[in-house]
């Protein structure tokens, strides 16, 4: 992405509109005008106490999330020994906590750091598309990356890693909808987006894109989410700075979870997931045997492999194409960009964030040794 000391640019030479005769509506948002300073001193001291501040309240959230979940497995599995293998009490007790508990724990944490009013503007359908295909292309890549990097472990280390989100295959598929579909990119858009964005937004849009991509990316706790989810960040980040709308990025988020998620899940729940997982490709018998019972199911995961592949492939061409126009604003009270990036980094809540967030993919990578 490039910067452009440009208040008037429009992302698509129009594309986002501002929104006609709509009220700010100032008591939901606290607005701090920056007037003109000339201490870099001073602004370097405004920008690390809001990205501290923003990596306290993440690591907070996520320390608080993991036992709170722990919790509620240990006492679900008292109550009834059962729960420990129920695959949708364990999803529930992982997640919940994050929505309930742990969301307005960021909020309470980060409240009283200073924001900007954004200007309202509205994204059209076309473009609404044009960001979709973006997203697909950065999941294709990103996912092509992760799969790589952990095949690769697995080769070096002998242990046999896999994606463990795969296993959400087997829960309803009502379930996943709602949950992965729906509630997940709501909360995090809320959380990654609207608390902690708009904190880093007054100190320079480049480094609070880059942080708030690679924060979201390293949230996720696995080398096969991370560089899909960390690109996937960003370019959300980019939609809400030139938008204000935090419905945008919710609704982009939840039809890229649509697409990534709830449609394979029908798909593979179609067939017999377990024996498709154990097939050996160099049976011919065994894999001619599977394909005569599941060939139109096959055939249609087949040809829905094949569209996101294609959707990937015009999104990475989009990309390439608009890189140029996705301009972001560097205003004269902020730091020069590698300034911000070295404070937003080499600061305590900042570093608090990304060691809770490493020792979590750690943590992730060694699960499967013990099991």
């Amino acid at each position: 992405m490039s910067q452009k000391n440009n208040p008037n640019f429009d992302f698509y030479s129009g594309s986002f509109e501002p929104q006609k005769n709509t009220p700010q509506e100032p008591h939901m948002r606290k607005t701090v005008h920056h007037p003109p300073l000339s201490d870099a001193r001073l602004l370097k001291q405004n920008l690390t106490y809001s990205y501290s501040r923003v990596g306290f309240a993440l690591a907070s959230a996520i320390v608080l999330w993991l036992i709170l979940s722990a919790v509620m497995i240990a006492v679900g599995t008292i109550i009834s020994p059962d729960l420990a293998e129920n695959m949708m009490f364990s999803t529930l007790a992982g997640t919940l906590p994050l929505y309930v508990v742990c969301t307005p724990l960021v909020f309470l944490i980060v409240a009283d750091v200073p924001i900007v009013k954004q200007e309202k503007k509205k994204l059209s359908l076309s473009h609404f598309f044009i960001l979709f295909l973006m997203a697909q292309g950065l999941m294709w890549a990103g996912n092509f990356i992760g799969e790589r990097l952990m095949g690769i472990m697995g080769e070096l280390t002998g242990i046999d890693f896999y994606n463990q989100l795969n296993d959400t295959v087997q829960l309803p598929i009502w379930f996943i909808a709602i949950l992965t579909g729906i509630l997940a990119p709501i909360f995090e858009e809320l959380i990654f987006r609207k608390l902690l964005l708009d904190r880093m937004m007054p100190h320079g849009e480049l480094c609070a894109i880059l942080f708030n991509g690679v924060l979201f990316g390293l949230f996720h706790g696995n080398f096969y989410q991370f560089f899909y989810a960390a690109s996937l960040g960003m370019l959300l980040s980019f939609v809400y700075i030139k938008t204000g709308r935090i419905r945008h990025c919710m609704l982009l988020h939840i039809a890229i979870n649509f697409m990534g998620g709830i449609i394979p899940a029908i798909l593979l729940q179609r067939i017999d997931y377990d024996r498709y997982l154990a097939l050996d490709a160099t049976n011919t018998a065994e894999v001619e045997a599977f394909y005569a019972e599941y060939g139109p199911q096959m055939s249609a995961l087949s040809f829905f492999s094949l569209a996101q592949i294609i959707m990937g492939l015009c999104g990475i061409v989009l990309l390439i194409l608009k890189m140029k126009q996705m301009v972001v604003e560097r205003k004269d009270n902020q730091l020069p960009v590698r300034k911000a990036i070295k404070a937003a980094f080499f600061n305590v809540g900042m570093l608090c964030a990304l060691t809770v967030c490493i020792l979590l993919i750690v943590a992730n990578i060694l699960s499967y040794r013990v099991s």
